[in-house]
């Protein structure tokens, strides 16, 4: 899963799913490590209630790790 399209849109599928009224999403960062084929996405959005910034750590569409900042 090198390919960032098909990772952008596996990032927006699992913030949609997981958060409801997502508005304003935006990938800041997006690395890909070739040694362990993980992503690491940084991003931000907001929802219904408040604003997030959250990393993801991925790989082969499935979350390792997820970290909200603020």
């Amino acid at each position: 899963m090198e390919d960032r399209e098909n990772a952008a849109a596996f990032v927006r599928k699992y913030i949609s799913g997981n958060y409801s009224g997502v508005e304003n999403m935006h990938i800041r960062e997006m690395k890909y490590d070739t040694y362990t084929g993980n992503w690491t996405v940084h991003t931000s959005f907001n929802d219904i209630n408040r604003s997030y910034e959250i990393a993801l750590l991925f790989k082969d569409n499935k979350i390792i790790f997820v970290k909200e900042f603020g």
